[in-house]
């Protein structure tokens, strides 16, 4: 295309705007809400992702022994527990250490 055909164009592209006005804001403004519906669903869609990994990596069961149970039981347990698909880390929190946590915050 010469200069002369895109010279062409654009001035009466923009006389045809300035013809129809309410036409032109018409179209501008419902591409423009089309766009920001797009960018706010696009924003909520990646929080989401976020928000769930996060949920995911931070997945916690806790577990309750009797009393009666041996030391080689818990650690058989804790081992058996540590071959599971997907957990990362198996931590061993007694009585005395728990009633500790709990007593710390309430500040006795």
């Amino acid at each position: 295309m010469s200069l002369r055909s895109w010279r062409f164009f654009v001035y009466h592209g923009f006389q045809n705007i300035l013809r129809n006005r309410v036409m032109s804001l018409a179209s501008i403004t419902a591409i423009m809400v089309a766009l920001i519906v797009l960018g706010l669903i696009l924003v909520i869609v990646v929080n989401l992702d976020v928000m769930m990994k996060e949920v995911e990596s931070k997945m916690e069961i806790t577990l309750f022994l009797k009393d009666g149970v041996t030391d080689s039981e818990r650690s058989g347990l804790e081992n058996e527990i540590s071959s599971w698909q997907g957990v990362y880390d198996v931590e061993f929190v007694s009585k005395h250490q728990a009633l500790e946590e709990m007593e710390a915050p309430a500040g006795r």
